[in-house]
């Protein structure tokens, strides 16, 4: 069916923002934020869950002496149209906020859906 590649920035509560590469898939993707460290690329049509495959930076660190960061992509078994992106951060001491949903964590991240 193709395939989508975008370049992702978000920023505080904010939506994230795609610079789309590539899209020969034939549809429009909208990103949303759902909550802190959540978001979504909606499809505007069906997609197979079981079919697609994800490819993706998982992880991120301007700061490795302190901290590292760890995003998720995943396509929900429940979902007809929606790639789902969880990002957290862990902080090298161990301390009380650790592995916390967080937000301003996608930074020029990339992600390439195959349909």
């Amino acid at each position: 069916m193709g395939t989508y590649r975008a370049v992702i920035s978000q920023v505080g509560s904010n939506a994230p923002v795609a610079n789309v590469k590539a899209n020969d898939t034939g549809m429009t993707v909208a990103w949303i934020r759902e909550s802190a460290g959540q978001y979504s690329a909606t499809f505007s049509e069906d997609i197979n869950p079981a079919s697609v495959e994800l490819v993706y930076n998982g992880s991120y660190c301007d700061d490795p002496t302190n901290y590292f960061d760890i995003i998720t992509a995943i396509v929900p078994a429940d979902s007809s149209n929606r790639v789902v992106v969880f990002t957290s951060q862990f902080n090298i001491d161990g301390g009380w906020d650790n592995g916390q949903a967080k937000d301003d964590l996608l930074k020029n991240w990339s992600i390439e859906v195959r349909l």
